[in-house]
């Protein structure tokens, strides 16, 4: 009996442990669906869920058979964790349905800067290949150096917060977003905070936003990936867009990712 008793204690530290580091997955100036629609699967069959012992702390693409891109932030805090991260393909629920594959490699950006969240991408490559089908389907990745004007239409989707301070959905949710251009989004944020590296988007009275747990999901223009979500200050706020990793300055770093033979 004192055995038994130990192990359950070791265990429930060891997900105490866990959760202290989820919980650290929302920076200061909050990780980013605000004024969404439930969705199917079909509809964003790329999206995935990662989670750590069953439970979902951000959000990902699926963008090769063995590949999935997230947000670097995702990756970073849970590096020292032994656990493989887990990650659920092919279902709208955080908690059943499609599969889950765990995590055989992870890289992260290696100029990702913590601080300011600059080259906020990472990589996680699977244990074992997916099986692509109507619900679990790569996609593509914008071409390199490809800008959007502002108000082009874009599409966020995940398990994250219905609104600020509210909390994780178990059933998958999207939305439709504006891009807003380079410049007009610097002018919304302090001077030096949005890079190159950085796309933000949103609309100018809030209403739909990407919030806490949407954190490394996708943004996605005419069915190509253009953006990872990665920070903001609050969710729906007005005036106040969402700042995701632009890819069209990253694809050097993910096409070397996916090539590389570890």
């Amino acid at each position: 009996m004192v055995k038994v008793n130990t192990l359950f204690l070791l265990a429930f530290i060891s997900l105490m442990y866990i959760n202290s580091y989820l919980n650290e997955l929302i920076p200061s100036f909050e990780n980013r669906i605000v004024g969404g629609l439930p969705s199917s699967i079909k509809d964003f069959p790329w999206q995935v869920s990662l989670q750590m012992r069953g439970l979902h702390f951000c959000g990902g693409s699926i963008i090769s058979n063995l590949h999935i891109l997230t947000a670097a932030h995702c990756l970073h805090l849970v590096k020292n964790v032994e656990s493989p991260i887990e990650v659920r393909i092919g279902s709208r629920k955080l908690h059943k349905g499609g599969k889950l594959y765990n995590s055989s490699y992870v890289m992260v950006h290696p100029l990702y800067n913590p601080k300011s969240t600059n080259f906020d991408v990472g990589i996680i490559k699977l244990n074992k290949p997916i099986k692509q089908g109507n619900t679990s389907r790569a996609i593509q990745i914008v071409d390199e150096n490809k800008s959007f004007p502002t108000n082009t239409i874009a599409y966020i989707s995940g398990w994250g917060h219905k609104k600020e301070n509210g909390e994780i959905q178990d059933k998958l949710r999207s939305s439709r977003v504006k891009i807003i251009d380079y410049t007009l989004c610097k002018k919304y944020f302090k001077p030096g905070e949005i890079s190159e590296n950085m796309l933000c988007a949103g609309n100018p009275t809030g209403e739909t936003d990407s919030c806490q747990g949407d954190s490394g999901g996708p943004l996605v223009i005419q069915n190509k990936l253009v953006g990872v979500v990665s920070w903001g200050i609050g969710c729906g706020r007005p005036y106040r867009p969402a700042v995701y990793a632009n890819l069209a300055n990253l694809r050097q770093f993910i096409d070397e990712a996916i090539r590389i033979k570890y």
